[in-house]
């Protein structure tokens, strides 16, 4: 009877240890979807070589990869776990959408778009929400300032 009782102990354990590796799983493939639909933006946005002829992706094609972005973004707030990872997000998505607007407002005229702004601004957004997400899923045992941070502090936005 004690045997029966320990076992049923561990086994339920083991179960919960299991659901709790598939929470965590599906948390980080969230994440990881999210930042790889973020990042193809902000690469998509990135400062033209020559302003005046506005960004190297169609616009409708960054609009399209928002709405991607956007999407990953929503199950984010679904299965995070901690304020700052939803504030983190959160705040990349309203970034996102405030660059679609400044790029939207430009129509043909991109001379005026203030490209570096619109990129420091995605740079700093997708930073906090990489750092947010790493420190939720404890893949961050102690926090360290990476060039990156550093850069983000030292430059005006």
């Amino acid at each position: 009877m004690l045997g029966g009782g320990i076992s049923y102990i561990l086994n339920r354990q083991q179960i919960k240890a299991a659901e709790a590796s598939r929470r965590w799983d599906l948390r980080y493939d969230a994440y990881a979807d999210f930042l790889k639909h973020a990042r193809r933006y902000r690469n998509a946005i990135r400062r033209p070589t020559h302003p005046e002829s506005g960004p190297s992706v169609p616009l409708n094609e960054i609009h399209d990869l928002g709405r991607t972005a956007d999407a990953a973004g929503s199950l984010v707030f679904l299965v995070n776990k901690s304020p700052e990872t939803q504030e983190a997000c959160g705040s990349l998505m309203k970034t996102m959408g405030d660059t679609s607007r400044v790029l939207n407002e430009s129509g043909a005229d991109m001379t005026d778009v203030p490209w570096e702004k619109l990129n420091v601004d995605m740079r700093n957004a997708l930073y906090r929400f990489q750092a947010a997400a790493r420190a939720e899923l404890g893949v961050d045992d102690a926090p360290t300032q990476t060039s990156h941070d550093a850069r983000a502090q030292t430059s005006d936005p």
